[in-house]
């Protein structure tokens, strides 16, 4: 950090300033002047058009994702960009021509019929990469979960028992785990305060030899980690610099149907409340001769089946006729309740 910035420092002019990014590590000299040259372009262009063109306009647009993947991960150690399809190819041929010529070479255009994703195997990786439970080669697994709050990743053995010794087979699979985490961290772009609850090691050496893993495989990761030892409880503590939006939030969005929670009542939950709610209904229609129930297709299943008993007491404990009618559209959670033979919705605080 040092080197550069006393590199940035003589090379530039005047009293400007510059982001040095992570990919700039081990750069030389000229690397830096022709980016600098570039920027300076750049913002002479923005100031010709604050002069000429009439308000309102777009003085600057950033870069397109392909160009801002190229410009923050493109370098040396880098052996080539596929990229399709050809007008992609060309437009990024032309931007690295400018921008980063000594690499224009290592751009390849993908000319198979097969899609791009297809051929690397990145939709596999994408939908596993979406998953909450990852399984281990050995048979264990971990599963990620994601708060508002924090990331917790729990690493379990799971059909893993193996016939060696059981202080080693936990060494192995904790290992194992602590690769991918750091894999799936990578990937799926997690940031904050990540709290990883590994197998439980009885031997202080193992539990050195895991911290060492994980910090390990996290140098290859270009945001900057903070791994702590293990807590009293068995936890490991990490922070990690949080750049942009989680793969899960940029490709995901709030289930509808339980909003986010991953949870639903029960059926029985929902049965056992919308009796009661038919006793409450019951003091508010004294004239009805009945009640609709308009719920969604499991329930009014369940309620002919299951509960047809119970309904039928139901009905004679409050001297009421219970009709009962499905809705596919309807919340599994949600009923409707109605006033027969008028009709009207009745209403329950």
């Amino acid at each position: 950090r040092r080197r550069l910035r006393n590199l940035i420092l003589r090379l530039r002019p005047d009293n400007r300033g510059y982001i040095v990014r992570t990919a700039a590590e081990g750069k030389g000299e000229e690397v830096f002047r022709a980016e600098m040259e570039f920027l300076h372009k750049q913002w002479k262009e923005i100031l010709r058009k604050a002069e000429q063109l009439p308000a309102p306009a777009l003085l600057h647009e950033d870069l397109g994702l392909l160009y801002r993947v190229v410009r923050d991960i493109m370098s040396e150690d880098v052996s080539q960009v596929i990229v399709e399809p050809r007008e992609a190819y060309e437009r990024l041929i032309s931007y690295m021509e400018v921008a980063l010529p000594e690499l224009k070479d290592k751009v390849k255009l993908h000319a198979g019929r097969e899609p791009l994703f297809d051929v690397y195997g990145i939709d596999k990786e994408l939908r596993r990469s979406l998953r909450q439970k990852i399984w281990l080669k050995s048979g264990g697994h971990i599963v990620i979960n994601e708060t508002e709050a924090l990331v917790s990743i729990d690493v379990n053995t799971g059909k893993y028992v193996g016939k060696e010794d059981p202080d080693d087979t936990i060494l192995r699979t904790n290992l194992e785990a602590a690769e991918e985490i750091a894999r799936q961290i990578r990937l799926r772009d997690l940031g904050g305060i990540i709290i990883i609850d590994f197998i439980d090691m009885g031997v202080k050496r193992h539990k050195r030899e895991v911290l060492k893993a994980l910090e390990e495989h996290l140098k290859r990761d270009r945001s900057r980690s903070n791994v702590l030892k293990f807590t009293e409880l068995g936890l490991v503590e990490m922070t990690r610099q949080r750049s942009k939006p989680s793969l899960n939030t940029l490709l995901c969005q709030p289930c509808p149907y339980c909003e986010g929670s991953g949870m639903i009542l029960s059926e029985d939950t929902i049965v056992i409340k919308l009796f009661r709610d038919l006793k409450r209904a019951s003091l508010k229609v004294e004239r009805a001769k009945g009640i609709r129930v308009v719920a969604s297709e499991p329930i009014i299943k369940r309620l002919k089946t299951k509960e047809i008993d119970k309904l039928r007491r139901l009905e004679r404990e409050l001297g009421l006729r219970i009709e009962m009618m499905s809705d596919p559209d309807m919340h599994i959670e949600d009923y409707r309740l109605f006033s027969l033979p008028s009709g009207r919705e009745i209403f329950l605080d």
